[in-house]
């Protein structure tokens, strides 16, 4: 059992819901969907949005993760939209292990995205 990212932006759906089948066939109990890397811009790939992946495979991968960057400008409204869009958890690189402490307390207490409206509870 394990948690992955996958790079959503290069593929098309069909693609994409094969190989999330793939690795929830595998073994993997989440995915945490990524979108293009730093030297493109957002929606240069010619794929699914990591944002989009959090609604269309919503009912094939039970946990749905996002990346968070809790020192970006910004950081708690894009976490309240992906959690919108469906994200049950939010990863992060241990770069950032004292920030996202005060970040998660934050956004917890501010903000009301923290339950989904299916009641899938985010964790």
């Amino acid at each position: 059992k394990g948690l992955c990212t996958q790079v959503t932006a290069f593929m098309d759906e069909p693609t994409l819901r094969a190989r999330l089948t793939e690795l929830l066939g595998a073994g993997m109990e989440g995915i945490a969907f990524v979108g293009v890397p730093r030297t493109m811009n957002d929606g240069e790939g010619s794929g699914v949005a990591p944002t989009d992946a959090l609604t269309i495979y919503r009912d094939l991968v039970p946990n749905r993760g996002v990346i968070l960057i809790p020192t970006r400008e910004g950081e708690a409204g894009r976490f309240g939209f992906k959690i919108g869009q469906g994200a049950t958890y939010g990863m992060t690189q241990l770069l950032y292990s004292d920030t996202i402490v005060g970040f998660l307390t934050d956004f917890a207490r501010e903000r009301a995205e923290r339950e989904h409206r299916d009641g899938d509870r985010l964790t």
